[in-house]
């Protein structure tokens, strides 16, 4: 891939990732707290919410991990486990920032 392939390759990535990010917050944190998935469901465990927020994004990285084996079966293509990846660290670190 030339450095041109690659950036235009990057660009979708962030634009496809950043519709990704907006359809699935809305369907799973609501309008006013963009994090409160993480803590509502801390609460109920006694967890951080970046406690939480790591164990959805370790899911997408196994999947990742299973990939690079060659092992991986889901039905998900890759590129969508690693949006999501990404999407789930932009996310943490927004809650650490919010936390400051």
């Amino acid at each position: 891939m030339t450095l041109k392939e690659f950036d235009q390759y990057f660009a979708d990535l962030c634009v496809e990732e950043a519709d990704l990010l907006r359809r699935k917050g809305q369907e799973y944190s609501g309008p006013e707290d963009r994090h409160s998935n993480f803590k509502r469901l801390g609460v109920e465990l006694k967890l951080r919410p970046e406690v939480i927020l790591w164990i959805y994004l370790k899911k997408h990285l196994d999947s990742i991990t299973s990939y690079i084996r060659g092992e991986y079966t889901g039905i998900e293509p890759i590129r969508g486990r690693i949006m999501d990846a990404r999407n789930y660290l932009a996310l943490l670190g927004a809650l650490i920032e919010d936390g400051k």
